[in-house]
Parts: structure tokens; sequence; C-alpha cells
């Protein structure tokens, strides 16, 4: 019974490790992606401000 305990406690853990990692690369990837549209348009503000 113990044994049946400590396998299903494993699996739940590895489980929510697999879980919380693939959360992390999905906001990493959009955060990235954010990110460089944010810079695009903070480029394209910065080109008019000069061109003024």
């Amino acid at each position: 019974m113990m044994a049946l305990y400590i396998v299903g406690l494993l699996v739940s853990w590895a489980l929510a490790c697999v879980a919380l990692g693939l959360m992390a690369v999905f906001l990493s990837d959009k955060a990235v992606k954010l990110n460089r549209e944010g810079r695009r348009r903070w480029q394209e503000r910065y080109r008019r401000d000069e061109d003024e």
C-alpha cells in the first residue's frame, strides 16, 4: 500500500514539473515575441523623433 502511495506521489510530482516546464517555455516564448514588437515600436518612435 505504501509503495502505491509513493509511486502516485512521484507521478503527480513529475506531471507537475512537466506542466510547469511547458508553461515556462510558453510564457517565455510569448514574452520574447512581445519584447520584439515593443522594441520595434520604440525604434519607430525614436526615428520619428529624430526626423522632426
